[in-house]
């Protein structure tokens, strides 16, 4: 086994000598997948637009998390931030009405 990976990098660094050498080009920075509010996105890293050479691998896009609304929305018995990014069934800090001198009261 150790004989065929000598003669394998042997018969690569050979291909190496007779390729003409270049100063690498940096491509376009590509996205793969977008990140979302929940899970996180990829780029394509770059590679040398002239003989494809990774130049900077694959990295990660962070999940943007969710975000929401300032004003409350409210019902009967709850009050809550709406989502205002692509999950619109998430909510945040709903609670129950608190009751106060005789009244159902939201905190604002």
């Amino acid at each position: 086994m150790a004989l065929v990976c000598l003669l394998l990098s042997v018969a690569l660094i050979g291909c190496k000598e007779n390729e003409e050498t270049h100063e690498h080009v940096y491509g376009e920075w590509v996205v793969v997948s977008e990140a979302t509010c929940t899970e996180e996105g990829l780029t394509e890293g770059k590679k040398c637009s002239v003989c494809g050479t990774i130049l900077v691998a694959q990295e990660a896009i962070k999940a943007k998390g969710h975000s929401y609304s300032e004003e409350y929305k409210y019902d009967e018995e709850y009050h809550w931030h709406e989502a205002t990014c692509n999950d619109t069934e998430e909510v945040s800090g709903k609670e129950k009405h608190t009751y106060e001198n005789g009244k159902y009261m939201c905190k604002s």
